[in-house]
């Protein structure tokens, strides 16, 4: 069995700064609020996660029924404490900016009516696929999607925004 608990208010405090830095560019983010959303800390990374040591689950409303209290959370980020407690501050920043990237808020400007979603990464890709084929995913019309202008934005934008963030203690 897995120990999993209710991260520290600092680490929740970690996780609702990377949600303000989405509301920075996308508005209806701003529908979220502290309270809507739980980090949790699993004792080690599970390895169906691959290499980000976490996940991101849409919350339903069994925990309220099942704990008899209510419990307003929208989603829940689960993050592999093996592995954070081995991350900089920085490298904690970033695995939260890309968990909370997977959650996706929309707003109908005509009703109001928000609703609640999960995004999956526009690019995904194994290891031994890279390997054989390398960059092989071509531009999508449908979706306007060049993968490798959107690696090479990806990986011009981590070196010039957060900087290096340093190596990561492997066991």
């Amino acid at each position: 069995m897995v120990d999993i608990w209710k991260a520290s208010q600092g680490d929740q405090d970690l996780l609702w700064d990377a949600i303000k830095e989405q509301m920075e560019t996308k508005t209806p983010m701003g529908h979220l609020e502290p309270q809507d959303l739980c980090l949790l800390m699993q004792e080690k990374s599970t390895p169906s996660w691959g290499m980000i040591p976490g996940k991101v689950q849409k919350a339903n409303k069994v925990l309220s029924v099942i704990t008899d209290k209510t419990y307003n959370y929208k989603y829940f980020i689960t993050v592999g404490a093996d592995r954070w407690n081995k991350y900089t501050e920085n490298q904690k920043k970033a695995l939260l900016y890309h968990l909370t990237c997977r959650i996706q808020v929309d707003e109908d400007e005509e009703s109001g009516t928000v609703s609640y979603k999960m995004r999956v990464p526009p690019i995904q890709a194994f290891p031994e696929e890279m390997e054989r084929y390398g960059m092989w995913w071509p531009f999508d019309p449908e979706t306007e999607l060049d993968a490798r202008a959107v690696m090479t934005e990806a990986a011009e934008a981590t070196s010039d925004s957060i900087g290096d963030v340093g190596p990561i203690e492997r066991d």
